[in-house]
């Protein structure tokens, strides 16, 4: 008996150690693929706490702190249900997750609160937005209700006023501007002009052909009229988060125009500058072009305010990075936003830059470019050819960055560092000249590139095969830590 005891137990032993040898083998396989159970949440790029977030709302500075609303269904990583999210910071930067601050529960938003603006009147925020009747209904993957058109809603524009500091909001019904037959028009975006009325504009479309921006004032921000339109053929079906602002005595209009695009992507952001004639409603267009090259960033929202340390006025511009799925089963946010950018006018050029407060979180140069956490700020000038690989593993395979001086093209290739969840370009050639400042700033899994101290830029998501960076020739490149 005691033999056979002694045989059990060393047979238990014999399978313990198989057992604890297999769970090594395994652990160590999954911590070298790169499905590895890992977060692949940008540390600086805001995400939702989980589920989908698109467009930046009411974009703001209030009471000293920067308030970040935002389009959210906290049902499912997909679009539909939309809620107003609600996130502030003190930096622009390290943002608090703050309870949602609008939800649909009237006849005139029933399927929906979409995109809006905030302005501070009387010590008081107010905010304006898109409440939305859809005409059909199905349902989604997720079992979401969505609209069956597009196009298939009824718009109203509803003002809210928020009596604790912008927590949460009281909503001022019938609505501020009714619904127009067979109108679409969505996204208020509301200012105070130098005159010292208010002003609020529109996106809309011409038949479904062409977009437009309406434009209405008011004195008080309760009673609106209508002042007029303007409308052009070249940019695309239908306008949608018009802004409209004065910077450095040009006009500049930031608006996403659908249809506008290639035929693959055709919805993008744009921007023009000249000057807005309001007796005859004609823009007077100087310059114009993209705010974004990849075709990822879109329904960018800016904001003014007075920075006391700075001693001046800052405007300050945010956009949203398509997802149209989360990364994987571990990650379960869906969509995140640009870095906080500063908008100016250089030598004529309209450009938007990362915020300087960014800066403050490089941590010295990196030593080590094969463990970098995907978590790095790159600037050089471009000298030559030039070839670099990111977010690469050990075979380097990854992001691939070529500069060709001949033809002066800078070329992105992220093929291999896709996912389902892509909705932009997989390649992007981009013309720039030789000697041209490049930035490069990579944050776990996103990656933004500015040209020109904004001249140009391009964001965009990216799946990471490792943490290396590989490139031909490091010697004037400046690679700092983030931390």
């Amino acid at each position: 008996m005691k033999l056979i005891n002694k045989k059990i137990i060393s047979a238990i032993f014999i399978v313990f150690i198989i057992t604890v040898i297999g769970i090594l083998i395994y652990n160590n396989k999954t911590l070298n693929n790169k499905n590895f159970d890992a977060s692949l949440r940008p540390k600086y790029h805001f995400t939702p706490k989980s589920n989908w977030l698109n467009d930046p709302n009411g974009l703001c500075y209030y009471n000293g702190t920067f308030h970040l609303y935002y389009q959210y269904n906290p049902f499912a990583p997909c679009w539909g249900c939309m809620h107003w999210g609600h996130a502030t910071s003190k930096d622009m930067l390290n943002w608090k997750y703050e309870e949602i601050a609008l939800k649909y529960d009237n006849e005139y938003d029933k399927d929906g609160c979409f995109s809006g603006s905030a302005i501070e009147k009387d010590g008081k925020l107010h905010i304006f937005y898109t409440g939305v009747k859809y005409h059909k209904i199905k349902y989604n993957e997720y079992n979401i209700p969505i609209q069956e058109d597009p196009n298939g809603f009824t718009p109203s524009q509803i003002h809210a006023v928020s009596e604790d500091g912008g927590y949460s909001f009281k909503k001022i019904l019938p609505p501020s501007i009714m619904p127009i037959k067979d109108n679409q028009m969505r996204d208020p975006k509301v200012f105070k002009t130098k005159e010292g009325f208010y002003r609020m504009v529109l996106g809309d479309t011409e038949d479904y052909k062409n977009g437009s921006i309406l434009f209405y004032k008011s004195n008080d921000l309760n009673e609106w009229t209508f002042e007029g339109k303007w409308t052009s053929d070249k940019f695309g079906l239908g306008w949608e988060c018009p802004d409209f602002f004065d910077l450095n005595n040009d006009d500049v209009l930031i608006f996403s125009p659908m249809g506008a695009g290639t035929k693959e992507y055709p919805n993008i952001a744009m921007y023009l500058k000249g000057k807005m004639d309001f007796t005859n409603f004609n823009f007077n267009i100087e310059s114009k072009g993209l705010l974004d090259e990849s075709f990822e960033m879109y329904a960018p929202q800016t904001f003014n305010y007075y920075d006391e340390k700075k001693q001046r006025e800052r405007r300050i511009m945010i956009g949203w990075i398509r997802m149209s799925k989360p990364f994987d089963s571990n990650n379960n946010f869906c969509g995140m936003m640009t870095m906080p950018r500063e908008c100016f006018i250089e030598n004529g050029i309209f450009k938007t830059y990362p915020i300087e407060e960014f800066n403050d979180k490089r941590k010295g140069r990196l030593k080590d470019l094969k463990n970098t956490k995907n978590l790095y700020d790159i600037e050089f000038k471009i000298k030559d050819n030039f070839n670099m690989t990111l977010f690469a593993d050990i075979s380097k395979k990854g992001l691939y960055l070529n500069y060709d001086k001949n033809n002066a093209i800078l070329t992105i290739d992220r093929k291999d560092v896709k996912f389902d969840g892509m909705s932009g370009a997989q390649k992007i050639e981009i013309k720039i000249d030789l000697s041209s400042d490049i930035r490069i700033i990579a944050d776990v899994s996103v990656l933004e590139i500015f040209i020109n101290k904004g001249e140009k830029s391009c964001s965009f998501t990216v799946y990471p095969l490792g943490e290396n960076i590989f490139t031909d020739n490091n010697k004037d490149i400046n690679i700092y830590k983030i931390e």
